[in-house]
């Protein structure tokens, strides 16, 4: 498990932010959501937009993290 991560020649360690962690109940919230829906109407697959959407989020919240702390 990683605690750190080591910038450059500088030898400083940034923490590594947990982007999942922080969005996991607000991601429960939406999933719950969805398993009321019907499935396969139109509102059910707008709530699952909403999920794909916040997992997006949170994917391009960790590469965000990796292309500005680890070049």
């Amino acid at each position: 498990m990683v605690f750190g991560w080591n910038q450059g020649q500088k030898n400083q360690t940034v923490s590594v932010p947990k982007f999942y962690r922080k969005s996991q109940s607000n991601l429960a919230r939406k999933q719950k959501k969805v398993s009321r829906k019907e499935i396969g109407s139109n509102n059910w697959r707008a709530a699952q937009n909403r999920i794909a959407r916040l997992h997006q989020h949170i994917a391009r919240q960790r590469e965000d993290f990796h292309v500005h702390y680890c070049s």
